[in-house]
């Protein structure tokens, strides 16, 4: 699963439970946790894997 935000403001996001217990892959912010809910900083991209 891929998560962009392209704004320059937070945007929160509600995570399906099928990637709850996913992995990341790739983030370009370092504190990215998954979560139930994640907080997407400015112009962030994180990738999601789930097996």
């Amino acid at each position: 699963m891929w998560l962009n935000n392209f704004y320059g403001t937070e945007v929160e996001i509600d995570l399906p439970i099928a990637y709850q217990n996913g992995q990341i892959l790739i983030s370009n912010y370092e504190d990215a946790e998954v979560s139930e809910k994640i907080l997407l900083k400015p112009y962030q991209t994180l990738a999601i894997y789930v097996n």
